[in-house]
């Protein structure tokens, strides 16, 4: 059940609408592991890597990756997560492809070690 779901907004619009991953099913027993916080700053693919290593368990299960890369995200990385698209966001790799796009310039920035020396 998508948390969304429990408490309808009273602006009218339908709870499932704003849910990224309407009907998602969560594992029995399911833990929240502890994530280091993105906050937009750093590398995203550093992020995505320890993200996924985390959820290793899960790694076959796209909709549980999407819907809990939300809980590695810390402001402004969150409220980015928050205005996703759902209809493009169809699978994790999507979710990827996103999260790196709107967070490149970091990639971009870091000094490599030619740079450094």
């Amino acid at each position: 059940m998508c948390a969304c779901d429990i408490t309808p907004l009273n602006v009218g619009l339908k709870s499932t609408y704003l849910c990224l991953v309407p009907d998602i099913q969560i594992p029995h027993k399911f833990k929240v592991p502890d994530f280091e916080k993105y906050k937009g700053n750093s590398c995203p693919e550093e992020h995505l890597t320890m993200y996924v290593r985390r959820m290793s368990a899960y790694a076959r299960d796209d909709r549980v990756l999407i819907y809990y890369f939300q809980e590695s995200l810390a402001s402004p990385a969150s409220k980015w997560y928050m205005n996703l698209d759902k209809t493009k966001i169809r699978t994790f790799s999507d979710l990827c492809e996103a999260f790196l796009q709107q967070y490149q310039y970091n990639v971009d920035m870091a000094p490599d070690r030619s740079v450094l020396e």
